[in-house]
């Protein structure tokens, strides 16, 4: 991982990449030359086009590429976090589907092996923002999506298959929420022992009237009873409005949408834009805390 900073007219930047370990990644694999790809996983037909169980060789391989992306995905490679989590539920029999699809992937890495993440402390007290997402198609289970930015950089974030079927695109939003809630009170006691002055309770981004009503208990005949046991001990946290409370944001604009589905070139780049779009409108008046160099 490389750490750089600059200083522009007296304001100091600091930025991380990872573009050296990135390109070492794709020579180690043989996946330096060919096309670059504009999305990390268009859609799931490459994954799924061809069940066959791979050979002893071929299988080590697509292993050792998921472990290597990995270490990426958790410390600064947000944009292919969804991907890899659709990939690694084929990591214990891999398939001649994963292969081509973890080709497709090196791809797009080659266009991007300047990712970075950046931005600068601002004056004025650290702002926090907080979105969950889910999807209820494509592949067996919902998958879960979680983005939390500090002062407009993506400091955490999640991508990952729910342990249960959900039976409506509401009860997967619905415990979508329920991990990002977790996720942002644990992001909040690290920062308040870190010194941050942290607002309780936190506001949640989400861009389902569902769960939104589930959270404030709004709904007295809502559809989804007989789905969720209320006895449970996270929905009276999740209900708590001394620990979270929730707003609607629209589909597009919940920058967790990238965590949970398959997105074509120009959609995931729209996704990644609103992401600086965000972060320039909504932190610091026109400072740009996230780059992609193609």
């Amino acid at each position: 991982m490389n750490m750089s900073v600059t200083v522009t007219d007296g304001v100091t930047e600091y930025s991380i990449d990872q573009a050296e370990g990135i390109q070492q990644l794709l020579d180690e694999f043989g996946m330096a030359d060919g096309p670059v790809n504009s999305s990390p996983m268009p859609n799931s037909d490459l994954l799924h086009s061809d069940s066959t169980v791979l050979d002893e060789g071929d299988a080590a391989w697509c292993k050792a590429v998921l472990g290597k992306l990995h270490y990426y995905v958790r410390t600064c490679r947000w944009d292919i976090a969804a991907a890899f989590s659709f990939h690694s539920q084929y990591h214990r029999q891999p398939t001649v589907g994963l292969k081509l699809a973890l080709l497709y992937l090196g791809g797009y890495l080659r266009g991007t092996t300047d990712f970075r993440l950046s931005g600068i402390r601002p004056e004025s007290t650290d702002v926090i923002h907080y979105f969950t997402d889910s999807n209820f198609y494509g592949l067996p289970r919902a998958q879960t999506g979680v983005m939390i930015l500090l002062n407009g950089v993506p400091v955490h974030w999640r991508s990952n298959r729910q342990p249960v079927s959900a039976d409506s695109p509401a009860c997967a939003e619905i415990y979508a929420l329920k991990e990002g809630v977790k996720d942002g009170r644990l992001f909040n006691w690290v920062a308040e022992e870190m010194g941050m002055s942290v607002s309780w309770p936190f506001v949640v981004q989400v861009d389902n009237k569902q769960a939104i009503s589930f959270q404030q208990d709004t709904c007295i005949n809502s559809k989804i009873r007989g789905s969720i046991d209320m006895r449970m001990e996270w929905v009276e946290e999740l209900r708590d409005l001394k620990i979270v409370k929730t707003i609607h944001v629209s589909g597009e604009d919940n920058l967790a949408d990238i965590l949970t589905k398959c997105l074509k070139g120009p959609k995931h780049s729209s996704m990644v834009e609103k992401t600086v779009d965000f972060q320039k409108s909504e932190i610091l008046g026109g400072h740009v805390y996230l780059s992609i160099c193609q």
